[in-house]
């Protein structure tokens, strides 16, 4: 039997292709296993997935010195129907405090940007893009972050929409879990979340969101 692939520098791979029970599995290889708080197991794209409500739905990867990085990429496969009604709603983010510590993945309320911020002792810088992400449809959001090429970015699919260089770091927390829709405020489909411990380049960014959005059409 061939051995099972991974992605290099993959550290949490959560596909949510389970059709039942609350435990999300890490096929990264990290052992990095999700606990689902009421998001339900849905049928969509043609496999399973996660709907979470926007009401009291999240989940939660336990706490692991793996995801206290330096340089990392992002990367999430999902569906937003609808977002809360005010300010920075968190999808994804380790321990976040406002100019103070940590990383979020999160939506401007009403849903009209998607924006990564990172924040640090008296600041924040961020990257994002301006759109109505609930009309979008599917999207892949990706991510990019380098203390050592001194340079972050946002990517809506296969285009770069803003890179911020230099920055400044961000500004650890003592623990480091990871929490998916920690806000509970994203009524969303979740298909797919993946943390690297490296930067990918543009051309595995491409060929990730054309095996991804390839693999849904053939199994659609």
């Amino acid at each position: 039997m061939s051995p099972f692939w991974r992605p290099r520098g993959c550290v949490l791979w959560l596909d949510f292709l389970e059709p039942s029970g609350n435990v999300a599995y890490d096929k990264s290889g990290y052992g990095n296993h999700g606990t689902i708080y009421g998001a339900r197991r849905v049928r969509t794209l043609g496999r399973w997935g996660l709907e979470f409500d926007g009401i009291d739905d999240h989940a939660k990867v336990p706490d692991s010195d793996v995801f206290n990085m330096s340089d990392f990429t992002i990367q999430v496969l999902l569906n937003v129907k609808a977002v809360g009604d005010t300010g920075w709603q968190l999808f994804l983010n380790i321990p976040f405090s406002f100019k103070t510590y940590g990383w979020m993945l999160a939506f401007t309320a009403p849903g009209t940007e998607v924006i990564f911020v990172w924040a640090y002792d008296g600041g924040y810088e961020y990257v994002h893009w301006r759109e109505d992400v609930t009309k979008a449809g599917w999207l892949l959001i990706t991510v990019r972050y380098s203390e050592s090429e001194e340079f972050a970015d946002i990517w809506r699919n296969t285009e770069k929409k803003m890179e911020r260089s230099p920055i400044t770091p961000y500004a650890r927390p003592s623990t480091f879990p990871i929490y998916i829709d920690g806000g509970q405020t994203i009524n969303a489909d979740v298909a797919l979340v993946r943390i690297y411990k490296r930067v990918l380049t543009p051309r595995e960014i491409k060929a990730n969101c054309e095996y991804f959005f390839g693999r849904v059409r053939r199994e659609m």
